[in-house]
């Protein structure tokens, strides 16, 4: 009766361990990802802005400190120190660097220089910082004075373009992204300029003013690769498209939107109620985004084919440009498809070891010792390699679900990985000689044909798939 109860504890036990990462997938939809490193905030602070870069996200509290998370290749994590007595009010991500400003004026740059865009031109006398702003390969800052000065563009030379902002409109950037910036003026107007190549027929770095129809005053704007997506002081999301932003049109959001972003081949809104509505590139409406763990939406932010998003409950939540716009996402099979075959070839190594036991003709002729030729000692060995690195490589890739963007784990692992093909068919190759040649009947030469056929399978699972 005891082992009885034992085994029902075990089983349950078991079972509710299984629960943990299955619950876990259930409430993470395919291409959202609950960022795990993520700020922990203090209580008496809150999330002023975010900021997404080619591989980084910046954040900026209302008291001024700084959180970052992501690829620190380029040291685009490694925040300056602050000046004494100032607070940081904006931040911006580019593809590699950062940038900050504090109330005082002072611009902080860190990250990548490969263009420049960290060594910022000195301001005409007088003139002190108010907005900034990054993009690919350049920074950009506003002055109060109404003054642009972007910087950056060339790996060749220090470059820089200084613009001015209309007359009787003062501007205010809202986003740089890729090639270009936004900014919105005070009136409700848009007006964007390519700083990198030519706009629209203009000359490199020319303010070009988008048309609004009439009764549309804008009270936000934002930028993507491929179109401009804004909110009208009367909450209706706006849409401009084509090469010269010439096609215009108004999206029908059911609720009240607070914010509209304009994502990589699609459109978003952020309801009052923290949801988040869709639109494709064809601006035909799409399915809402669930978040995890059925929480709202309470900031994001978008750029380089990802969103981030904070939610309600204080979560930071990367959603994939490819799941916003609606395209499915490849599911990945390989840990299941591993686990499965693991399985099977216990199964079916248990079931040939019963039956090499009861077959009295072979029980006396097999030995359990090492192998005694040379041929298939090598097999052995080699087998005790391949499985020793396949179930690291295993272990890894069910840990961490393929290679990711680790460049290093790359060039480091994949010479061995790919080593790993020929490794096995050596191994059965000596072993299937030894056994016929020198009449080798060592029970781990004869172990080491399906292990090394285990190990060519799994492979084939995840370097094929």
């Amino acid at each position: 009766m005891r082992k009885a109860g034992a085994a029902i504890l075990s089983i349950i036990f078991a079972s509710s361990l299984l629960s943990v990462p299955v619950s876990a997938l259930a409430v993470v939809p395919d291409g959202v990802k609950v960022m795990e490193d993520g700020p922990v905030l203090p209580l008496d602070d809150s999330v002023k802005a975010i900021s997404v870069g080619g591989s980084h996200t910046l954040v900026l509290t209302e008291k001024g400190a700084i959180f970052a998370w992501g690829s620190n290749a380029r040291s685009q994590l490694d925040i300056p120190s602050i000046p004494e007595n100032e607070i940081v009010t904006d931040i911006a991500a580019g593809m590699s660097h950062s940038i900050a400003l504090t109330d005082k004026g002072t611009i902080l740059l860190w990250g990548s220089n490969d263009f420049g865009q960290t060594e910022m031109p000195p301001l005409p006398q007088g003139e002190i910082v108010e907005d900034v702003s990054a993009g690919d390969t350049f920074s950009l800052a506003k002055t109060v004075s109404g003054t642009i000065i972007a910087w950056g563009f060339s790996a060749n030379e220090k470059k820089s373009i200084t613009l001015q902002e209309p007359e009787n409109d003062s501007l205010m950037i809202t986003d740089a992204e890729y090639e270009h910036f936004l900014a919105l003026s005070e009136s409700g107007k848009i007006y964007t300029s390519y700083l990198v190549g030519l706009a629209f027929g203009k000359e490199q770095g020319s303010l070009v003013s988008l048309e609004i129809p009439e009764g549309i005053k804008l009270a936000s704007a934002d930028s993507s690769s491929s179109h401009i997506a804004g909110l009208s002081t009367d909450g209706r999301v706006t849409s401009w498209r084509g090469e010269g932003y010439e096609d215009f049109s108004i999206l029908q959001a059911p609720e009240e939107a607070v914010k509209a972003f304009a994502g990589t081949n699609y459109t978003a809104a952020l309801t009052s109620d923290g949801k988040i509505i869709l639109w494709d590139w064809k601006e035909e409406r799409l399915p809402d985004v669930t978040l995890p763990f059925s929480e709202k939406a309470k900031l994001m932010a978008d750029g380089y084919d990802r969103t981030v998003i904070l939610t309600e409950q204080g979560r930071f939540i990367e959603v994939a440009s490819g799941t916003m716009a609606g395209v499915p996402v490849k599911k990945d099979f390989r840990p299941a498809a591993v686990i499965i075959v693991s399985i099977l070839f216990l199964v079916a190594l248990a079931a040939a070891a019963i039956k090499l036991y009861k077959t009295e003709s072979l029980k006396d002729e097999i030995y359990f010792g090492l192998p005694d030729t040379r041929l298939g000692m090598a097999s052995f060995k080699i087998a005790i390699a391949v499985a020793i690195f396949g179930l690291l490589f295993i272990m890894l890739n069910i840990l961490y679900t393929g290679w990711g963007e680790n460049i290093i784990l790359h060039l480091v692992l994949l010479p061995f990985i790919w080593s790993m093909y020929v490794l096995p068919l050596i191994s059965i190759a000596l072993a299937a000689y030894s056994i016929w040649k020198d009449n080798e009947r060592s029970a781990f030469v004869f172990l080491s044909v399906p292990v090394c056929l285990y190990f060519l399978i799994t492979y084939g699972i995840y370097m094929l798939s």
